[in-house]
């Protein structure tokens, strides 16, 4: 069956980046919930470490192929990937995939804000998009998703993989990274939603100095109170701060 450009679908054909797939997952009967596995390259190699696989699928045709191509070895789903209810993943779970490019940075605040339980991830993801995940304060790279994903997760960075590992080859480079949850996640789910809407507001004039883009929410002094330079930009604000600017707006019922 041919890809469709709708789907972000560029399916992983290199052997050898699925065998350094299968060496970062060393697991054995745990759940696992694979997102996109299209033709079911990486699902042949979960299969051989558990029994106990969900696939998430869009494209309804590739639905039909994996369901006969694994006969009942596995629940086959036919959605999109950000309708999936990622609060209700059972403890333990392991969660795998060749992200859909488009979906990859939802996809990750999905399973922050839905508090997934899952044991840890490993995706496949838009090199650019791993590097903002990432991204430290202070760098090019950091933003909003630094920031919301970096109060509740840890990151490793795998490998990177180059475009003809794929069919077709996308137009960009690729890394496969791991998130593990944080034991202590710097802040709750309500202070979450604050700090998401603070980074939101933060980030959208990211030039502009702290005092003034952030105003609607906090005046120069509540700033200084708050260890926020006020003539600092938003990249030069921790994940720890944005939490405490949350947390501060919380107990003052300011949200």
């Amino acid at each position: 069956m041919k890809q469709l450009k709708s789907f972000g679908q560029h399916f992983l054909k290199d052997q050898n980046v699925l065998n350094k797939i299968d060496d970062v997952l060393r697991f054995s009967e745990e759940p696992v919930i694979e997102i996109g596995p299209g033709a079911g390259a990486l699902t042949s190699i979960l299969l051989n470490k558990t029994q106990d696989i969900t696939v998430i699928e869009a494209d309804v045709r590739w639905c039909g192929f994996l369901a006969q191509k694994f006969k009942q070895k596995l629940t086959v789903l036919n959605m999109d990937a950000l309708q999936y209810e990622w609060k209700s993943v059972l403890p333990g779970t392991i969660i795998v995939g060749n992200l859909p490019y488009q979906i990859a940075s939802e996809l990750m605040i999905q399973l922050a804000v839905q508090d997934c339980a899952f044991n840890y991830c490993v995706f496949m993801m838009q090199y650019e998009v791993a590097q903002r995940a990432m991204a430290d304060p202070g760098s090019k790279n950091y933003g909003r998703l630094s920031v919301i994903l970096q109060t509740q997760f840890d990151f490793e960075e795998c490998f990177d993989v180059p475009p003809d590992a794929f069919d077709p080859p996308p137009k960009v480079d690729s890394s496969v990274i791991k998130i593990l949850k944080k034991k202590v996640p710097l802040c709750s789910l309500d202070s979450l939603y604050t700090v998401e809407k603070i980074t939101r507001l933060a980030f959208s004039q990211r030039r502009k100095k702290c005092r003034n883009v952030l105003s609607p929410m906090f005046s120069k002094e509540q700033l200084t109170l708050l260890g926020v330079d006020p003539d600092s930009r938003a990249e030069a604000i921790s994940p720890s701060i944005y939490v405490g600017m949350a947390q501060y707006l919380l107990s003052n019922k300011k949200v």
